[in-house]
């Protein structure tokens, strides 16, 4: 398929982000409802590495290097709890006992 079919649909879908193309766009009240931004930002801030995002490079838990490693639920959860106050949350309240299913303020993050 190429960017250039007869289908706007389509042509549109391409040209958006990964991220944007996942999001649920049902009309709600003449609005788009496109989830709580909060838990988005949650789960960007624990998948991402730190480097990741340009602009601030020391922000990001980089979960993924946990999953192969020997750290002790407490060691991710310091990890995830430290990067969140550094950031927005003053009190985060994180369960990483069973991980990879961690829950951050009522937040499930599912790796």
């Amino acid at each position: 398929m190429s960017l250039f079919d007869a289908n706007w649909d389509t042509q549109v879908l391409k040209l958006l982000p990964p991220v944007v193309r996942a999001a649920d766009f049902s009309e709600v009240n003449d609005d788009f409802k496109v989830g709580d931004p909060e838990n988005q930002y949650i789960h960007y801030l624990i998948e991402s590495s730190p480097g990741a995002w340009k602009e601030f490079p020391p922000i990001g838990v980089g979960i993924w290097r946990f999953l192969q490693g020997t750290q002790s639920p407490q060691e991710i959860q310091r990890a995830i709890r430290v990067q969140l106050q550094n950031d927005v949350f003053p009190r985060p309240m994180v369960d990483a006992r069973r991980f990879p299913t961690i829950i951050v303020n009522s937040v499930v993050v599912e790796l």
